[in-house]
């Protein structure tokens, strides 16, 4: 995904940031693409706002899974969150993988069980 064109892409065509998204894209597929056997991942690049086109995207899945980063506190609920908006709003299941919130015992930091 990438926002509409606004000057803050330091004057970059539609092109240019479509074939840069697609290159992050391939890079971030091949990073996991060992862990990943047998399933089935669909590269897209679309243009448009994050949880409206995840959303869109996701209709007719049967899982949408989505990593957080999270600005947390009280600054992500001024801001808003992807992935709490696509919670909302997709027809799918949601899955938002939180990247070192669990060791490998299943415990979260501070000692803590889910």
């Amino acid at each position: 995904l990438f926002p509409s064109l606004t000057p803050r892409h330091g004057g970059l065509g539609f092109e240019e940031l479509r074939r840069s998204a697609e290159e992050l894209l391939d890079d971030a597929v091949e990073s996991v693409a060992g862990a990943a056997e047998g399933v089935e991942i669909k590269r897209v690049v679309v243009e448009g706002t994050p949880p409206e086109e995840l959303v869109a995207v996701a209709d007719g899945a049967e899982l949408l899974v989505l990593g957080a980063r999270g600005l947390g506190g009280f600054a992500g609920l001024l801001l808003g969150s992807v992935s709490q908006q696509c919670a909302h709003h997709a027809r799918c299941p949601v899955v938002i993988v939180h990247r070192g919130e669990r060791d490998g015992g299943g415990a979260r930091p501070g000692g803590s069980s889910a």
